[in-house]
């Protein structure tokens, strides 16, 4: 069985008690990324526990979106031009006067059941938890850029009913009392920041 396939998510969070014309927003954005497609309307209304419009047209990218924030999930194709397509959403809310005010960054990397092993004795004292098999771990770095800070989440995890993958995850945000300021210089500041110490521990990670 192939490995999932490695994907970053960015999470861009409105101000508090926003409101959208979502036409008019599925629209524009169907208009910047033509591969999307026609949005999907599940609703109108907030409050459903469901987003409320998704663009899943493009096998490599889904975008979704409700009151309180959106969400792009991208496969490696576009891991590249993710501050384009963050500041594209920025400009696109923009126009109808709507902001964001802080942003999220999910980095998830599967390795191969032989490797669940190797991680589990490097991080877990084995003798006294004996010969398990799934676990899930994790632990805090906070990440200092010029705008101010990130956290940063590392997290290690057997999936449930599925331990033939290993979950490595980078789940990296700023700080819920810091306004991020989603200029240009800013966003690229904080996936620079972001992706330099993922891959440092990715890398880490891997013996290499």
């Amino acid at each position: 069985m192939p490995l999932k396939q490695s994907t970053k998510e960015v999470v861009l969070f409105f101000k508090k008690n926003t409101k959208y014309d979502i036409d008019d927003i599925t629209t524009e954005i169907t208009k910047r990324y033509p591969d999307l497609g026609v949005a999907n309307i599940l609703s109108y209304e907030s409050g459903t526990g469901m987003p409320l419009f998704y663009h899943g047209g493009d096998p490599d990218m889904v975008l979704s979106a409700d009151y309180s924030s959106l969400s792009i999930i991208v496969h490696e194709k576009y891991f590249d031009a993710l501050p384009v397509i963050v500041f594209d959403m920025v400009d696109i809310f923009a126009e109808v006067n709507v902001k964001f005010v802080r942003m999220g960054y999910v980095s998830s990397f599967y390795e191969k059941e032989e490797d669940i092993e190797s991680i589990r004795d490097r991080y877990l004292k084995t003798d006294n938890i004996g010969d398990i098999h799934e676990f899930d771990i994790g632990w805090y770095k906070n990440l200092k850029a010029h705008f101010g800070n990130i956290n940063c989440w590392e997290k290690l995890i057997t999936e449930r009913g599925n331990i033939r993958d290993l979950l490595c995850q980078y789940d990296c945000n700023t700080p819920i009392d810091q306004i991020f300021n989603f200029e240009m210089k800013n966003i690229k500041e904080f996936f620079k920041v972001a992706d330099n110490y993922v891959l440092e521990r990715y890398a880490n990670l891997k013996g290499e």
